[in-house]
């Protein structure tokens, strides 16, 4: 946070608050944060209030903790949080929101103009849904001498501070493929040219050796392939989005603690079943020939004689069978 707020510097984060461009033109004026926890709301809080006197610009924020544990309590309704931040920008103060997820989807605060993620997100659809609470029009309108109305743009840009680059290219380039197949019919094939126009309509600037430089859409493919190539089996299985609340689940619990774990040397460990009887029955077992006679008289004839009530019983099992595989398609809709 230091960092952030230029009284500490670092060679790969930007302290964008104590940049003389970004003050000039009246920037991160309402900052919402994003945080992975409640409990991380209430910490940041706790960091900032009490060592004010670190900070040269973050101590000139409000802070308003709307997710934490006593969140509830301080801000109940979501028009008082929108009330005070309107409030503050009248009277030219600026604030930093503390959330995790309330008031990213569903609310407008037309103030914030950037945004610090610090969730370990995996969702496009979550990520592009918190950026897209920056990109709400914010404007005021002014009547001049003339009587006339002129209306000002308040939020001509908006800065959102990822500090994990690869995440937010991995994220950037799975969005544009979603939309190449859900509008095209096409994923790989028109992606670099979709990341393109996305670039140009926001822009990915990155510190690198002191020097802000723009990102292309060949930078975020060679990045994501490579950290694709360079993904082990845990990395794959620490991107799967889980809601825990499932573990309260006595039925669920037990049945994933009989699941093998995955190490990280020995891979996938899978304990076969055993069995003391073996269901595959051998045709040949009665080591006849197809066509000889069985012992009571009856030939290979009598055998496939046409048998009514068998073959109605072999509809009924084919058309359980068939109600079964439509069940079970229903509950892998229902689980993914």
């Amino acid at each position: 946070m230091q960092v952030i707020d230029g009284s500490k510097q670092d060679d790969e984060v930007l302290g964008f608050l104590d940049y003389e461009k970004i003050k000039e033109g009246q920037m991160c004026r309402h900052i919402v944060c994003v945080l992975p926890f409640r409990a991380s709301c209430d910490a940041l809080e706790y960091l900032i209030q009490n060592n004010l006197e670190k900070f040269k610009n973050i101590s000139k924020y409000k802070i308003l903790n709307i997710a934490g544990v006593d969140a509830l309590d301080k801000f109940p309704e979501i028009s008082n949080i929108k009330k005070y931040i309107t409030k503050c920008e009248i009277e030219g103060k600026k604030t930093i929101t503390l959330t995790v997820n309330r008031m990213l989807t569903g609310s407008t605060v037309e103030e914030w103009d950037t945004m610090l993620y610090l969730k370990n997100s995996v969702s496009p659809q979550e990520y592009d849904q918190s950026i897209f609470r920056l990109q709400n029009q914010y404007i005021k309108s002014y009547i001049d001498e003339k009587g006339d109305e002129i209306k000002y743009n308040m939020k001509p840009q908006t800065i959102l501070a990822d500090f994990d680059p690869a995440r937010m290219f991995t994220l950037q380039e799975l969005k544009s493929q979603f939309y190449n197949v859900n509008t095209e019919q096409n994923g790989n094939s028109r992606l670099e040219e979709r990341l393109r126009k996305e670039l140009e309509i926001s822009l990915i600037i990155v510190l690198n050796k002191n020097k802000l430089s723009q990102v292309t859409p060949f930078n975020i493919l060679n990045l994501v392939r490579q950290y694709t190539k360079d993904k082990s089996v845990i990395d794959e299985a620490n991107e799967i989005p889980i809601d825990y609340n499932i573990l309260s689940n006595e039925l669920i619990l037990s049945a994933i603690q009989l699941l093998s774990p995955i190490d990280s040397s020995k891979g996938l460990n899978f304990i076969p079943i055993e069995e003391e009887d073996d269901d595959y029955d051998d045709p040949d077992s009665s080591g006849k020939p197809p066509n000889e006679s069985d012992s009571d008289g009856k030939n290979k004839k009598d055998e496939n004689k046409y048998d009514e009530p068998d073959t109605l019983n072999n509809l009924k099992s084919a058309s359980n069978l068939n109600g079964n595989l439509n069940c079970s398609k229903e509950l892998e809709h229902y689980a993914s």
